[in-house]
């Protein structure tokens, strides 16, 4: 499996024998210390056999090929085949654990140092230094821009806030905005302005928030659109764009989505988490775990791929997504291009297209928090490939390309924030091919959103610090 291969102790060997094909899929980690940590460490270090951990791996360093020597093993260099002992998804949980031992290894001597105002970061095409523009924030969730400059972003309580390079932090919140269900993972999400803002009758702000319904006695919850105008320092001429039957409302507090991305043609999509009832994301009757797409003023396009099919909800545009927290138009191509978090494993990369399944929950390359595999099916016919996955979770969250000017290296290039891993990748996308990636900073905080400012500067909103910095030319 890795250059020395997956050896096995005499002892791990005979107990193999014992152990039944068992019909409930076991922990991976349970399997991991049973099977392999006798030689190769408990932690992948290595003991008679050599670590795993420096990523040598002689047969093929793809996910394919480390489950093959899993399964066939490779005798000349006494790893013995386990095919018969695991189920195949039992074998793609081992592989996700491997990467996940690789990854927190490499983490803990790889690191980069925290950013401080003195100090210049230096990329492999840009230097930069990082200014805290907005501290003493609640959790900001989302960064949005209006066309004077001024920046609007949305706590995870419910509130909206502004700030502007000349006023700074407008210390009183916008009035009027909706109540949300701010528990577990709910709460306000994103804030984009319509992308035609200063035309005559728009000025239209449209909002995703966790919309609370009280139903059989508990606090149920969807995702719910609305728009509004800013005027006195409050949202008013509030309408709602899309919000699901009562019916749908579910209890739980896991996996809204909240993502709006408008296309440049009046269509503003939006994303829906499956609210933690992962089957949902394949039945068409309901709108959790699916991109969506409406008018700006909420009608339902004619043309949707689902509009004239019986009972579908008729915005759905993708079906089979997990919980999509990042949307993103290429301005250089027109592809939409999403950010979806796996569950333990596979947090995907996608380009959505109109009318496909994303998989979720039948095919994943994640494996269940508890240590079970979910599935051996990583790729299906009928199932949209995701162009890359992360493996382990990063945590992938809001998603923009770079538009300025600032960091002209950087231009067109697609910038993905991360809240395990905390941290900030550039991805350079060719010919619908992610071909190169970069963590350009990371451990200052979980990366909740990152933005393409109107000053050319890159604009990231931070948890645990809660703050909003920006990256700047070290030389302006």
């Amino acid at each position: 499996m890795v250059k020395n291969a997956l050896l096995v102790s005499s002892l791990s060997l005979l107990s193999l024998t014992a152990l039944p094909h068992a019909q409930a899929q076991r922990d991976v980690g349970e399997l991991y210390a049973q099977l392999c940590a006798a030689c190769h460490g408990p932690k992948g270090e290595g003991g008679s056999a050599p670590s795993m951990l420096d990523e040598e791996w002689a047969h093929g360093d793809d996910d394919a090929s480390i489950a093959r020597i899993i399964r066939e093993g490779y005798l000349p260099g006494g790893m013995p085949p386990f095919g018969g002992a695991l189920s195949d998804s039992e074998v793609r949980g081992l592989v996700v654990y491997l990467r996940e031992l690789t990854t927190d290894y490499r983490r803990t001597r790889d690191t980069l140092p925290p950013p401080s105002p003195d100090k210049v970061f230096q990329t492999e095409e840009a230097s930069f230094r990082i200014e805290t523009v907005a501290e003493g924030v609640s959790t900001p969730w989302s960064i949005g821009w209006l066309p004077d400059g001024r920046m609007l972003f949305t706590e995870k309580n419910g509130t909206l806030r502004l700030w502007s390079e000349t006023n700074g932090l407008d210390p009183k919140p916008i009035a009027g905005i909706p109540r949300v269900f701010a528990q577990g993972q709910g709460g306000l999400y994103d804030v984009v302005a319509h992308p035609d803002y200063d035309a005559p009758g728009n000025g239209w702000i449209y909002l995703a928030f966790s919309d609370p319904l009280e139903k059989d006695g508990r606090t149920a919850s969807l995702t719910k659109i609305i728009r509004g105008r800013l005027r006195d320092h409050a949202l008013v001429d509030q309408e709602t764009i899309w919000q699901g039957d009562p019916e749908d409302y579910v209890a739980g507090g896991v996996h809204w989505g909240g993502r709006l991305a408008f296309d440049g043609q009046g269509y503003l999509f939006f994303s829906h988490g499956e609210r933690g009832r992962g089957q949902d994301a394949q039945d068409l009757t309901v709108p959790n775990g699916k991109i969506h797409r409406i008018h700006d003023n909420g009608r339902v396009p004619a043309d949707n791929p689902f509009v004239d099919v019986p009972g579908a909800e008729p915005t759905i545009w993708t079906y089979g997504n997990r919980n999509p927290q990042g949307l993103a138009f290429d301005p250089a191509t027109g592809l939409l291009w999403e950010t979806e978090h796996g569950p333990r494993g596979g947090d995907e990369l996608n380009i959505i297209e109109r009318g496909a399944n994303y998989g979720w929950p039948e095919v994943t390359y994640g494996m269940n928090y508890n240590g079970r595999p979910i599935t051996e099916t990583t790729t299906r016919p009928d199932v949209r490939d995701v162009v890359i996955h992360w493996t382990p979770s990063i945590a992938v969250c809001g998603t923009r390309f770079y538009t300025g000017d600032a960091f002209p290296a950087w231009k067109g290039n697609l910038l993905v924030g991360a809240l395990a891993q905390m941290h900030v990748r550039r991805l350079v996308i060719e010919d619908g091919k992610v071909t190169k990636q970069e963590v350009i900073f990371s451990d200052i905080g979980r990366v909740r959103d990152v933005s393409s400012g109107p000053d050319g500067y890159i604009y990231v909103a931070l948890n645990s610090p809660d703050e909003i910095i920006r990256l700047v030319p070290a030389q302006r």
